[in-house]
């Protein structure tokens, strides 16, 4: 009795501090801001709303830049020119550009960038460089980054994993939104109490 009354205070004690709006916790999480999945039906996916209204998960549409090695020309003035409007280092996305496959012949798929914003995928579109395409995609953002995630969970790269994501699986792979709610019904404890 005792045990499970500390444990149902602690747990509605944790739902109460992941829905307030505290400076405090957005900051000890800001470098958690933007957790993201991606995945092709992210973009059709509901977003989960908290029981006042405030968004918890939602879907952005991004686009992913995927190269074909083995008809890129020159590497190196793509890169350069890729990395100017994607904000991402030359070098590495030459060695994007250049990728081998198992037996050193230039790879057939190699993906430059993801979660990239529809007015740069505009603009690499724009660079029309040979073996270079933009391909529709999406992510799962949640602004309340780790603050809320024990009761989301996560959206992964091939299935929600635990919480509201998982739970409500069918109902959000459907595009309906997901709002979060308290059970005020809630049976009492034997004592007679609902605290």
């Amino acid at each position: 009795g005792a045990v499970a009354l500390v444990c149902i205070s602690l747990g509605g004690r944790a739902v109460h501090l992941s829905m307030e709006s505290d400076d405090r916790f957005a900051a000890a999480f800001a470098s958690e801001q933007r957790l993201v999945a991606t995945a092709e039906d992210r973009s059709e996916r509901g977003a989960i709303f908290s029981a006042d209204g405030r968004r918890l998960a939602t879907s952005l549409d991004t686009a992913e830049v995927v190269a074909t090695p083995y008809q890129i020309e020159d590497a190196r003035a793509n890169a350069r020119a890729l990395a100017g409007v994607l904000d991402l280092d030359a070098a590495q996305i030459e060695a994007k550009l250049t990728k081998r496959d198992g037996g050193g012949a230039p790879s057939g798929y190699s993906v430059v960038a993801s979660g990239v914003e529809p007015e740069q995928a505009r603009e690499v579109r724009d660079l029309s460089i040979p073996g270079v395409t933009v391909t529709p995609d999406a992510v799962r953002v949640y602004p309340n980054g780790a603050l809320v995630s024990q009761l989301l969970g996560h959206l992964g790269e091939d299935k929600a994993y635990g919480g509201v994501e998982a739970r409500y699986e069918e109902t959000l792979k459907k595009g309906e939104d997901v709002t979060l709610t308290i059970d005020t019904a809630a049976p009492p404890f034997r004592d007679g109490t609902n605290t």
